[in-house]
């Protein structure tokens, strides 16, 4: 059986999000998804906030409510290039989880 993991954050759903993507996205299974949110059926619906993991092997920031790219950028001391290769399909949502270091 899988352990939990220790670091979990909220995850903001967004249109067109499912729990497979969702699970994707955090490298984790639905099952898992299920067991983090009380062991209940998932059904999501856009700007309902869901419990995933943190992926222990990447140094990752979950964007808050108003941050802005410029922000991370300054933040992190990334150059534009550089958060575009470590997170391909970028485009910020609060909730979002992104990687910042590789």
């Amino acid at each position: 059986m899988k352990a939990h993991p220790l670091a979990t954050t909220r995850y903001l759903i967004q249109p067109g999000d499912t729990i497979k993507t969702i699970a994707t996205q955090f490298d984790t299974t639905p099952i898992e998804l299920m067991k983090l949110n009380g062991n209940k059926p998932l059904i999501i619906q856009p700007k309902q906030f869901l419990i995933v993991p943190l992926p222990l092997n990447k140094k990752t920031h979950v964007v808050a409510e108003g941050e802005s790219l410029q922000d991370l950028l300054v933040r992190f001391k990334l150059t534009p290039d550089e958060i575009i290769h470590l997170n391909q399909d970028l485009f910020l949502q609060p909730g979002q989880l992104i990687t910042i270091e590789p």
